[in-house]
């Protein structure tokens, strides 16, 4: 089996397409592969045989690369630049591969920093409701610490309770692990508001007297459980997807193969 698959893999992995038109080009060239070899054990009577013979008619996986990219469409290009950017690498741990998607939010925020001071610098002389510069910049700090944590946690959270849920990369399957992460998050999020709020507007006691009514209470206790339910069901649902994707994407195929018709190389 481990044979076939990077077989078929070789022929995948160059072609610019996202994880799921690769994952499904994968799945469909194994179970063909899978077929052609079961067929042959059937003619032929010896496994070895068989396993050469089913090789030689998939072909050289070079020229089916060329094949699959002419399949390839508009969005699915789209997918394959936007996998490169923010979709997990081979080789990358959990914590690095969370690291880069609060580092890349981090770069998307930065640039509209210099754009609000310009705007309320135009604004304030006219407007005196505009907050000054200082108020400005200590919203923003705290934007730019705080958004990213929050995804950098989210990240860690989603991938160890999909470790847990589905018993995959070496995790114990544990459905009281699952509980255990996703309840993590309404203690976490609960903090990094409180702790937002108290760095970039300095007024916490002002927020704690909002959110004490009845009304602020019942809607954050909705929104804050709505947290770990959308973790524990995204994962359920993408979950299977992205295992299968990794191990994929981990398998050592040996030296990289030419790229694409587009001259570039699929990660």
């Amino acid at each position: 089996m481990n044979e076939f698959m990077v077989l078929v893999e070789r022929a995948v992995r160059p072609v610019q397409a996202g994880p799921k038109k690769l994952t499904r080009m994968r799945e469909e060239l194994l179970a063909h592969l899978m077929a052609i070899h079961e067929e042959e054990l059937a003619r032929l009577g010896d496994e070895s045989a068989a396993r050469a013979e089913a090789i030689r008619r998939f072909g050289d996986p070079e020229s089916l690369t060329a094949e699959l990219q002419q399949s390839v469409k508009w969005n699915d290009r789209i997918d394959a630049r936007l996998n490169r950017m923010y979709g997990w690498r081979p080789g990358e741990s959990a914590t690095r591969y969370s690291a880069r998607l609060a580092l890349l939010l981090t770069l998307v925020i930065l640039p509209w920093l210099p754009f609000a001071l310009v705007t309320a610098g135009l604004r304030r002389p006219h407007d005196e409701t505009v907050p000054t510069t200082a108020a400005i910049l200590r919203l923003f700090g705290g934007v730019l610490v705080f958004a990213p944590l929050c995804v950098f946690v989210l990240s860690m959270l989603s991938i160890r309770i999909r470790d847990a849920m589905f018993g995959a990369f070496g995790t114990p399957r544990s459905w009281r692990r699952v509980a255990g992460l996703a309840g993590l998050s309404l203690l976490a999020f609960p903090v990094l508001g409180l702790l937002f709020f108290q760095v970039s507007l300095g007024n916490i006691d002002v927020m704690a007297d909002q959110l004490t009514t009845p009304t602020s209470l019942v809607a954050s206790a909705v929104g804050y459980l709505f947290v770990p339910l959308y973790l524990v069901w995204f994962v359920w649902k993408a979950g299977p997807g992205q295992i299968r994707y990794v191990e994929w994407a981990s398998l050592d195929i040996g030296p990289q193969l030419p790229s694409g018709v587009d001259g570039e190389t699929a990660a």
